[in-house]
């Protein structure tokens, strides 16, 4: 069945391959519950902030829950204009939505992934956007998407997806909503200290801002998987989980000032973060390097870029007569973080240096774009996107062709 009716279940078919995907490895063991409950009761109490600053009469929710109903409970609870009717709730596992529709059967259960269900919100003619419209939805007041899962691997794709379809399509409310997202970190290897955290900021804000919406970060929880387990070590880069508290709206309406200004909540303080292993960033600083701890992957590469840009200069300003004031062109194939543009540009500043900038990555795009305008790279003409085909046997070859009549005074490939 597509459509809910009468509190019955959607019921859309799912693999159970993407099961596996959408649910991840979540554990709800007795720490980790510590972890979301208090989570769970900083986001409800910005939502009631939120609704008390708007005239919307009743809070549409979409939340990523299971049996449990964690989150769920949270926000009922909590949230006087909330109720089970209005609180969509899709998971691809059939025995966890008879659980919760056991507890609440007016909730909006629905048998499938979030990725499945939101293009099925999107489409007006669907059964189900016409039932809640009819029930008067007008878009989402608070959205929390536990995905607990990565954000670049191939599943990561389909989750930046429904953030994107969420802004694209309109389905957060206009005059103000809660959006929340749950990512980890394992898997990956971060150039630096929270570098997950810049690239989820800066992806949801620059959704938001081509989409009309305004976008503000509120703050970040985090904690270490393993601790959460019982492990009892120091907080693990390799396995940290974050939460993201983004403030959205669209309205020209100045009414969520008071929201957008206050600071979250008190339900995370120094003392508990260190009891509990939990840590709380009120706001977010992004690109904030200077306070950042450097890993060793980025320091090598911060080094080596270095290097080359000091070898840039030394010879060409050994060089006789008036040739080092010419005008240098550089071509780099640089990564997201722009590390040798950024040296290029600091060491040789008395040079006039035009960088040529190149990533293989058109998702790395916008981070680059970011790290441009935060380090002020005055000199940089351009930044494209060019990816090496498997068939390739030079990345040149492919950006340039035979044809190309620029001649470069340096080159650096970062392959």
């Amino acid at each position: 069945m597509e459509g809910y009716e009468g509190g019955t279940m959607s019921n859309h078919q799912v693999s159970s391959s993407k099961i596996r995907k959408a649910t991840g490895t979540k554990i709800y063991d007795s720490s980790s519950k510590i972890f979301k409950r208090e989570v769970n009761a900083t986001l409800v109490s910005l939502v009631e902030k939120v609704i008390s600053c708007t005239d919307v009469p009743t809070v549409w929710s979409f939340l990523l829950d299971t049996g449990e109903l964690q989150s769920v409970q949270a926000l009922l609870n909590s949230c006087s204009r909330a109720l089970p009717c209005y609180t969509v709730v899709p998971n691809p596992d059939g025995k966890e939505c008879q659980s919760m529709k056991a507890v609440y059967p007016t909730l909006r259960v629905h048998h499938t992934t979030s990725h499945a269900l939101i293009p099925i919100l999107c489409d007006h003619t669907s059964a189900v956007a016409k039932e809640m419209r009819q029930t008067g939805w007008k878009g989402f007041s608070y959205v929390w998407l536990d995905y607990c899962g990565t954000f670049q691997s191939r599943a990561g794709k389909e989750r930046q997806g429904d953030v994107t379809r969420l802004f694209k399509e309109c389905l957060l409310n206009r005059h103000g909503c809660v959006l929340s997202l749950t990512f980890s970190q394992r898997g990956t290897m971060p150039l630096y200290q929270h570098e997950l955290v810049d690239t989820i900021v800066s992806f949801t804000c620059g959704t938001a801002a081509q989409n009309g919406y305004q976008c503000t970060v509120k703050g970040v929880f985090y904690y270490s998987a393993s601790r959460s387990r019982g492990i009892k070590n120091e907080m693990s880069q390799a396995d940290l989980i974050y939460t993201l508290v983004f403030l959205v709206n669209i309205s020209s309406e100045n009414l969520l000032r008071k929201a957008i200004s206050d600071p979250v909540v008190e339900t995370c303080t120094s003392e508990r973060a260190n009891k509990n292993g939990m840590v709380f960033i009120e706001g977010w600083k992004p690109f904030d390097l200077k306070n950042r701890d450097m890993f060793p992957l980025l320091q090598g590469l911060s080094t080596l870029s270095d290097l080359f840009a000091q070898s840039v200069f030394n010879y060409f300003t050994s060089l006789p007569g008036e040739v080092s004031e010419n005008e240098l062109k550089v071509l780099i194939l640089d990564n997201k973080m722009l590390t040798t543009t950024r040296s290029l540009h600091r060491i040789c500043d008395r040079l006039r240096v035009d960088s040529f900038l190149y990533l293989q990555s058109e998702k790395e795009m916008y981070f680059a774009q970011q790290i441009r305008s935060h380090f002020n790279l005055k000199n940089l003409i351009e930044i494209q996107t060019k990816s090496r085909t498997k068939k390739s046997s030079s990345w040149i070859w492919d950006a340039f062709g035979s044809e190309n009549s620029t001649q470069f005074d340096a080159i650096w490939l970062d392959y």
